[in-house]
């Protein structure tokens, strides 16, 4: 079982319970089907991670890209040109 103390914030959620028996808290690694009978009645929070979630491809999205794009660009030819190395 892995350390639960290595789960951020997970102290924080701790002193919320206030060590109360009757209640329950799953940390679960993908979505859950709410429908299931066992679920029936129970309060959930279900948060989508940062990285599920869709990207606006806006005209600030296609900017930031194209800088990345550029920045490896340049990255690359440093890596390719063998006088660069010998300068560093």
């Amino acid at each position: 079982m892995p350390d639960l103390t290595n789960i951020p914030r997970i102290s924080e959620l701790w002193t919320r319970t206030l060590c109360d028996s009757r209640i329950k808290i799953a940390i679960l690694d993908s979505l859950v089907d709410l429908e299931r009978a066992c679920f029936v009645g129970a309060n959930f929070t279900q948060h989508q991670p940062y990285w599920t979630q869709d990207i606006e491809l806006n005209d600030e999205y296609f900017y930031y890209l194209k800088l990345l794009t550029e920045f490896n660009q340049r990255q690359k030819a440093k890596q390719e040109d063998t006088d660069h190395a010998k300068d560093e």
